[in-house]
């Protein structure tokens, strides 16, 4: 049994240079997170590495299982498989596709838009005055921040929409931080009195997009781990929306469930095989300490 510790400026980076020491991939160690990094701190990650039972495992030839690694950007799936097994994987991959989608062909479940989270209620329009109140809390808050920045906004979809034109990445922050919390400041700035609802989507250089890609490809990468492993796996803290975008990408995914436990700000995703279902839950019933709840709440 191996256990190193390593860190990086990134979780990512921290998580792959520790797989790096060891010359193993993801889906052969158990990995505890020790911090998520931030602006002054570095991520750092505790690595578990049962060498026995990866030797085992290697001369029972485990080399024809597929394997998943984790890259800095996150969305590299690699797999290995002997030549001659091709075509019978094929054939058997075409008749099993007819009954279920495996875990790489789960269907993925767009992330819910911000307005549809109140059931039936109307959509109300944008009007121009919560236009102009964005438009002068941003250009006041910006300034301070030392952030020179035009704004492009748009209200056609029933949400305040707005592009923050910069060269100063220091506006998205360490995953996405800093742009969260301007854009929290902003809704709370243009909510007309009772109207809570506003929905309020700010962002820099197409970061939710690359951010919601990012995100999609670990939820497949962490699925396939704990379906090979038998295992749970726990992610690192992220915020409601980020989790939610876990939960819709694998909520296709007839192998695994998720799960959303412990309090803000660490509250975390938890992907578990279904197979291993029922002894998570014996389990979860007699922790009280840490609420749990399903992938199916908003949260």
């Amino acid at each position: 049994m191996k256990v190193i510790e390593s860190t990086g400026k990134k979780l990512d980076d921290a998580i792959n240079e520790g797989l790096k020491q060891l010359g193993v991939g993801i889906d052969d160690v158990d990995i505890e997170v020790l911090c998520s990094g931030s602006w002054l701190r570095k991520a750092k990650v505790r690595i578990t590495f049962d060498d026995e039972a990866y030797s085992q495992k290697s001369q029972s030839g485990s080399d024809t299982e597929e394997s998943v690694f984790m890259s800095g950007n996150l969305d590299v799936y690699e797999k290995r498989e002997p030549r001659a097994e091709k075509p019978r994987r094929e054939k058997a991959a075409k008749k099993e596709s007819s009954r279920a989608p495996s875990y790489e062909q789960a269907a993925f479940k767009p992330e819910e838009a911000p307005q549809q989270a109140h059931g039936d209620e109307p959509i109300k329009p944008v009007s121009e005055e919560q236009v102009e109140l964005a438009r002068i809390y941003l250009n006041n808050l910006l300034p301070l921040m030392g952030v020179d920045a035009t704004l492009i906004i748009n209200t056609d979809k029933g949400c305040l929409e707005i592009e923050i034109v910069t060269q100063d990445i220091a506006v998205i922050g360490h995953h996405g931080e800093v742009l969260d919390a301007i854009q929290q400041l902003c809704k709370r700035a243009v909510e007309e009195g009772e109207d809570k609802h506003l929905a309020v989507r700010l962002d820099c250089k197409g970061y939710r997009e690359h951010r919601e890609k990012t995100l999609i490809a670990m939820a497949n990468r962490m699925a396939a781990k704990a379906v090979r492993t038998g295992r749970k796996v726990t992610l690192e803290p992220m915020n409601s929306a980020q989790r939610k975008i876990i939960h819709a990408t694998l909520n296709g995914n007839d192998r695994v469930f998720t799960k959303s436990e412990g309090k803000e700000p660490a509250r975390r995703v938890v992907i578990i095989p279904k197979r291993t279902r029922r002894r998570y839950d014996r389990t979860a019933k007699t922790n009280v300490a840490a609420p749990v709840e399903a992938s199916t709440e908003n949260q």
